[in-house]
């Protein structure tokens, strides 16, 4: 991150409140199940070695698979504070050099049970070359998750959001794809940009230089920034 120190009148701080309480709530809620989920494991860990002056081969297939479920546990808590952690230094500097597809892969992670409560799947596809983008980290990651949350409030059960990115000509483009199950109706083109947070989207990005258009009828919101603020 570069040394810039961020303005603190930059933004809504009502926003930024409100945005923040949202992605802490999804990775907390994660991260109280990974624990419940660890609990339970080592009882049954625990249940085990108490048995273990007549363990057999069956008892210890079972320790292994707990211990198996515990580590992939602990790594889903890992990769919860690890993208909130980043999330919450946002605030830190007023200009970052981002790995974009990186930081895709951070809100992927924080939203992951926002969209799985809807039964939505997210994608993200990895550029073929490294995107990076200099600008106003918080600010970009709101606008981010703005697109994605417009998308998931038009996806049903069984939906896919993608998201894909690539740099030309100064500029980093990132669109927003909202797949629809078999079953999901079309959706109107006057809904792509009837949303209570497309107004908020366009004012954040136009805070950041950017753009923000939809392209239909593949109803993809299209996302484009400049690779240098």
């Amino acid at each position: 991150m570069m040394n810039n120190r961020l303005d603190k009148e930059t933004g809504s701080a009502l926003d930024e409140t409100r945005f923040l309480a949202q992605l802490t709530a999804a990775a907390t809620h994660e991260l109280n199940n990974v624990l419940a989920t660890i609990q339970e494991r080592v009882g049954l860990i625990e249940d085990l070695v108490t048995m273990s002056q007549s363990s057999s081969n069956n008892n210890n297939r079972k320790i292994s698979q707990s211990a198996q479920n515990i580590y992939h546990q602990i790594q889903r808590g890992v990769k919860q504070l690890t993208s909130l952690n980043r999330l919450s230094h946002g605030l830190d500097y007023k200009i970052s050099q981002l790995n974009v597809y990186e930081t895709l892969l951070d809100l992927e992670c924080l939203c992951r049970r926002i969209a799985g409560l809807k039964g939505v799947e997210v994608a993200i596809c990895k550029p073929e070359s490294c995107v990076e983008i200099s600008t106003q980290f918080f600010l970009f990651f709101q606008a981010v998750f703005l697109c994605f949350d417009i998308c998931l409030n038009s996806a049903s059960q069984g939906a896919q959001i993608s998201m894909s990115l690539y740099q030309a000509n100064g500029q980093v483009y990132i669109h927003f794809q909202t797949i629809p199950s078999g079953t999901k109706k079309e959706i109107r083109t006057d809904q792509l940009t009837y949303s209570e947070h497309w107004n908020s989207l366009k004012m954040l990005v136009s805070k950041l230089k950017g753009r923000i258009s939809v392209e239909t009828p593949a109803r993809i919101y299209i996302l484009s920034l400049p690779s240098t603020l």
